[in-house]
């Protein structure tokens, strides 16, 4: 859902167990990056999560080991933006040396599983999303404040996949 506040527009996430949203980036191997979000929620927790893969529209397996696993679980922010800082190494991604020959993909989401499928719905905003090359400072990604909607951003849903199905 994009929300709207002020002349402000951002993505507001509601929890789900598999509901992601991606953007197709270009990154190099063994390289050092930078991923700043504005996130903010009024609930207790949240589980934000932010991954980069190698994929097409529908992902094999959760789990993936050439993946670059971010995120956290961001407790309340009492309703303000907080600036979070993921700084990684790409490792082989990039490369598709040991990958399937498929995009780069930056998803994110707002994971609903194991402990907190059992607590209330939670809201997860992300604004001002940007990955950077640490050395270059170079902006990778398009449209990280969603001024222009989803432009550039893909919805995925892996697991409960026969809504794809026509």
């Amino acid at each position: 859902l994009l929300a709207q506040q002020g002349n402000d527009t951002f993505l507001r996430f509601a929890g789900a167990r598999d509901v992601r949203l991606g953007q197709r980036i270009a990154i190099q191997p063994h390289q050092d990056y930078q991923l700043p979000p504005d996130v903010r929620t009024n609930d207790p927790e949240a589980d934000l999560h932010l991954r980069i893969c190698h994929r097409h529209l529908i992902h094999p397996t959760e789990w993936n080991p050439a993946c670059v696993d971010l995120g956290q679980r961001v407790k309340s922010t009492r309703g303000e933006w907080k600036r979070l800082a993921f700084d990684f190494n790409s490792g082989d991604l990039g490369s598709f040396r040991k990958q399937l020959l498929a995009p780069l993909v930056l998803e994110l989401g707002n994971r609903r599983e194991y402990d907190l499928e059992l607590k209330p719905q939670t809201l997860l905003d992300f604004d001002n999303l940007s990955l950077q090359h640490a050395g270059s400072g170079k902006e990778l990604m398009r449209n990280g404040n969603f001024e222009r909607g989803i432009d550039h951003w893909f919805g995925y849903y892996d697991f409960n996949h026969l809504p794809w199905h026509i």
